[in-house]
């Protein structure tokens, strides 16, 4: 077993007089609450499906930004008591689902979040293996800032304007596209997920020095 050295030693008795005397002076410990940014990930997934006899691609999904992201789960699990900051961080995108039909599968598009370019891209092989796990994908300001717009809307009106239930934000995101080769219908499944990080303030109780 390990000796601790003299000078961990000294540390620890140091640390241990000082809870002995504040509980002998006070009752308690002596802590203080004090406000800390927290920093937590969060992120929006849409499922698409891509089907098409023409090699054109198109399909929809309508996303509750706070709903699909659980951002009121994040604000009860970190005690969150004071204005939020949420933005985009990153994207990715994964394919759920290969087109059995056309292994050498290609397909260029894009990503609109209510008619905001979003994501653009090109040249994809759909039957990828590489793709069955999220692949990081460039992201277009005017789509972020327009999330982001809505993301500090919301909570503003919560922390700012004190709505405890304010509005949440319903978007549309949209794909489409094409694909090749032509002559065989496609069909495949994929999905996007934009990350999200919420920075926030809460109270935790810390050692008060005398």
């Amino acid at each position: 077993m390990k000796r601790m050295n003299r000078t961990k030693a000294k540390k620890v008795l140091r640390w241990a007089g000082f809870f002995v005397l504040c509980v002998g002076l006070t009752g308690e410990t002596c802590l203080e609450e004090r406000g800390v940014e927290v920093v937590v990930g969060a992120s929006v997934t849409a499922p698409f499906e891509a089907r098409g006899e023409q090699n054109v691609h198109h399909d929809t999904y309508v996303a509750n930004l706070i709903e699909n992201a659980d951002v009121q789960q994040i604000l009860e699990d970190n005690g969150f008591e004071d204005m939020v900051a949420a933005y985009i961080e990153s994207a990715f995108y994964r394919v759920t689902k290969q087109d059995a039909g056309a292994a050498d599968r290609m397909v260029s598009g894009y990503i609109t979040v209510d008619g905001k370019n979003l994501i653009q891209y090109a040249s994809i092989a759909v039957n990828d293996p590489t793709l069955a796990d999220w692949t990081p994908v460039p992201l277009v300001e005017e789509g972020v800032d327009y999330i982001n717009g809505l993301l500090a809307d919301y909570f503003i009106e919560m922390f700012v304007n004190g709505n405890p239930n304010p509005p949440e934000p319903m978007v549309t995101f949209e794909c489409g596209g094409t694909s090749e080769p032509q002559g065989t219908p496609t069909d495949f499944d994929w999905e996007i997920r934009v990350k999200l990080v919420l920075v926030g303030k809460t109270e935790v109780e810390v050692l008060d020095p005398l």
